[in-house]
C-alpha cells in the first residue's frame, strides 16, 4: 500500500486522482482513528505538549487496534491511502502519528507500506 497525508482542502481532487481519503478529524466521528476533543483542545490551549498529545494518541490508537480490527484490516489494505486533517503542512499533528503507526503496522502483518510525501 501507499500512504500519504494531506489537508482536508485537497481530499476531493486527491479523491478524484483514485486516492481512498479517510477523515481523521475529530469531527469526522471515526472513532477508530481520530484524537479526542480532549487532546485537541489540549494542544490547542497549550496545556498538553507535543509530547504529551503524542503519548496519549498513541494509547488510544493501541486501544483502537485491540477494540477495532476490522477498520485497521480495511485501511492497510487500502491501495492509496492518504490520511486527512485541516493542521496546516508540515506542523505537528497526528495524521503523520497514524501515518507512522500504519508503517509499523504493516510490517507485523506482513503489508509493505510506502510512505510518500504530503499531497
Amino acid at each position: 500500500m501507499i500512504v500519504s497525508t494531506c489537508q482536508m482542502s485537497k481530499a476531493g481532487l486527491l479523491k478524484s486522482q483514485g486516492w481512498t481519503v479517510i477523515d481523521i478529524t475529530v469531527k469526522s466521528g471515526m472513532r477508530e482513528f481520530a484524537p479526542s476533543w480532549d487532546i485537541v483542545m489540549g494542544f490547542k490551549n497549550q496545556t498538553l505538549s507535543e509530547d504529551g498529545y503524542t503519548d496519549i494518541y498513541l494509547k488510544m490508537m493501541r486501544d483502537s487496534y485491540k477494540k477495532y480490527p476490522t477498520a485497521w484490516k480495511k485501511l492497510l489494505s487500502t491501495e492509496k491511502l492518504c490520511l486527512a486533517c485541516y493542521c496546516k503542512t508540515g506542523d505537528f499533528c497526528h495524521r503523520y502519528l497514524l501515518r507512522d503507526i500504519l508503517v509499523k503496522t504493516g510490517k507485523a502483518w506482513g503489508v509493505s507500506v510506502e510512505v510518500i510525501p504530503e499531497r
